[in-house]
């Protein structure tokens, strides 16, 4: 996966903020339609508190899923893209995406994820934190990048 990431930017917010104690699962590279990768994403379906016994915590059940690019192999055509939110809906959390190398080589995920979050880049707050996703992966060029409309 090229640099497609999504960047937790909130921690700057004004420290009167309350952050709430919530988790979410991050994932990345899915490369649907690859089956094997679809039935480890849908590991997360029903996932509970999990306890991390090295730091002597648990955390609280995910409330929404982060997907940071190669959400499918070949770009969104042939149905990878229906395959891709099928999967997610499965899980049935809130999700959040952007795109990789691999989705916007081929047949291009930009204009599928604009139609779901508004634009390929965008922002969302959750539990007190601001979540920023850019979107690096270029139209039929696997170099990543960022456009101007996206760093302003």
């Amino acid at each position: 996966m090229m640099l497609a990431h999504l960047l937790i930017a909130g921690l700057l917010a004004s420290p009167s903020l309350a952050v709430e104690d919530f988790s979410f699962i991050h994932m990345s590279d899915t490369h649907i339609p690859y089956s094997t990768t679809a039935d480890v994403m849908r590991e997360g379906k029903g996932l509970g508190p999990v306890e991390m016994t090295p730091y002597g915590i648990t955390t609280p059940a995910p409330s929404f899923a982060i997907v940071t690019g190669d959400l499918t192999e070949f770009g969104g055509g042939r149905g990878s893209w229906d395959r891709f939110i099928g999967v997610m809906d499965e899980i049935g959390l809130p999700f959040y995406c952007v795109s990789g190398n691999h989705d916007n080589t081929w047949d291009s995920c930009r204009p599928r994820i604009a139609a779901r979050y508004g634009a390929p880049h965008y922002s969302f707050d959750r539990g007190g934190i601001h979540f920023v996703g850019l979107d690096s992966a270029s139209p039929q060029d696997p170099r990543p990048g960022f456009g101007r409309e996206e760093l302003l």
